[in-house]
């Protein structure tokens, strides 16, 4: 009986303040930003056993964006060149020998 009376007048004072509202809005963003948690971690985590597995390879092992982009050039450099070379072969009939790179 006396666990029915406090609970009444809980949810008359909640009522009357307006405190109730405010507690379930609280508790529902609460739980969104739980839920939210738990979808990036799980994200997370997938990502990382693809990349354990051999199924992914992360794009920027060590650095910044500036030598992951100097990276880029270079490896495209390289590749033109051995385009170059081979066009320049083609003229005479051989081919240059396998890239090691």
């Amino acid at each position: 009986a006396r666990y029915s009376a406090a609970e009444e007048q809980v949810r008359i004072s909640e009522s009357l303040t307006g405190v109730s509202g405010e507690l379930g809005e609280l508790s529902l963003a609460l739980g969104r930003a739980e839920e939210k948690t738990q979808r990036m971690l799980a994200r997370a985590s997938a990502l990382d056993n693809l990349i354990e597995a051999g199924a992914l390879e992360p794009t920027i092992i060590s650095g910044d964006y500036i030598e992951v982009e100097l990276q880029k050039l270079s490896s495209t450099d390289a590749v033109e060149n051995e385009l170059a070379a081979l066009k320049a072969n083609r003229s005479v009939g051989e081919l240059p020998p396998p890239s090691t790179s």
